[in-house]
């Protein structure tokens, strides 16, 4: 799925840059006993988007994929969470947004 993944992406990101807009792409947590099942392809991934977010100016990689405390109960399934988890995502993307906005 990376190469699937970053294709999406550089998709998205020449459109944006037809319009003057900055992509904030962010690699959703998942849950950790699914994570090993594709940790090699994870792995992949990571490296590539680090790779693109340097490589673009308008493009800003932020990874969320180890953002929960595996001791809590956050995902209903694999990659889909609850109210506990949407708040945290919500909390750390506003100080991503504060920072970089310096707001």
């Amino acid at each position: 799925f990376p190469r699937k993944t970053i294709k999406n992406i550089q998709i998205i990101n020449a459109y944006l840059k037809t319009i003057n807009c900055s992509y904030y792409y962010v690699l959703q947590p998942i849950r950790k006993k699914d994570r090993e099942k594709i940790i090699k392809e994870y792995e992949k991934l990571k490296i590539e988007l680090v790779k693109f977010d340097k490589e673009e100016k308008n493009f800003s990689y932020y990874d969320h994929s180890d953002l929960f405390d595996i001791s809590r109960n956050i995902f209903f399934d694999r990659c889909h969470i609850g109210d506990k988890g949407n708040l945290i995502i919500a909390e750390n993307l506003s100080e991503i947004i504060l920072t970089r906005f310096k707001l």
